[in-house]
């Protein structure tokens, strides 16, 4: 691989070049094989000694080329300390708001602007059968290598919409329930009729007012002991485990 080259995938690092090449990189075998199983657009590998079994195959059923580069390369590109040996090349779907089907549950993000938070709420959406995340125009971008890793390989069963104003909240056709840590101190979460969209405000700054002013319904966690607050992916699923009739 030439250094033209490297210094390009390390600018997929950055959103606006994430945003130019329409691509993101993934880290790790794992990571990678979960891209296989779910048909990701994956463009490239990049492995410095090889790919297991699993890999190989799948990525020969799919004619998906593996590129060997040097260890050095490989530091230069990773967004890791300590990289794992391969890197791949996905591109990033486009998704429009209007390809949400009527009958399906949403959530709705307001300012996350932690992308560690973002990946950790988009696995567990995953995990309840959530599949479609909109970002309000102040979220962190789904695609940060720390989003990604987060997600834990979330990305590939998730729609993500982006730079979405409050307004299509109330254009949606869904029951809005808006996630309020100072709803009641004993909380009322429950089971809701489908299709709804959950909103989830950040720890720092909550909901906006433009959102509180459209119609809703408040949700909240009961507080059994101390401490100030939750996390917001925290509290993402713990409210999940209980809108979609999760059982422990």
């Amino acid at each position: 691989m030439n250094e033209k080259e490297v210094k390009r995938l390390s600018s997929l690092h950055v959103k606006k070049y994430r945003e130019k090449y329409q691509q993101f990189l993934i880290e790790g075998s794992r990571l990678t094989y979960e891209a296989l199983l779910a048909d990701a657009d994956v463009v490239t590998l990049f492995s410095v000694s090889g790919v297991d079994e699993n890999i190989s195959q799948a990525t020969s059923a799919r004619n998906i080329p593996i590129e060997t580069i040097q260890e050095k390369q490989l530091r230069q590109i990773s967004d890791t300390v300590s990289p794992s040996g391969i890197i791949g090349v996905c591109a990033i779907p486009e998704n429009d708001l209007s390809s949400i089907p009527k009958t399906d549950n949403c959530i709705f993000l307001d300012s996350i602007s932690d992308p560690g938070n973002l990946g950790t709420i988009a696995r567990t959406a995953a995990w309840f059968g959530v599949h479609h995340i909109v970002l309000s125009e102040k979220c962190a971008d789904p695609y940060n290598p720390k989003a990604v890793r987060g997600g834990m390989g979330a990305h590939f069963y998730c729609n993500f919409y982006m730079q979405t104003p409050s307004s299509w909240l109330a254009q949606s056709g869904k029951e809005m329930l808006v996630a309020d840590a100072n709803t009641d101190a004993n909380g009322n979460i429950g089971s809701f009729p489908n299709p709804w969209i959950l909103v989830m405000g950040s720890e720092a700054e909550g909901i906006s007012e433009e959102i509180h002013a459209i119609s809703h319904t408040k949700v909240s966690i009961p507080k059994l002991g101390k401490g100030e607050s939750l996390n917001v992916a925290v509290a993402a699923g713990i409210i999940l485990s209980s809108i979609t009739d999760g059982k422990m």
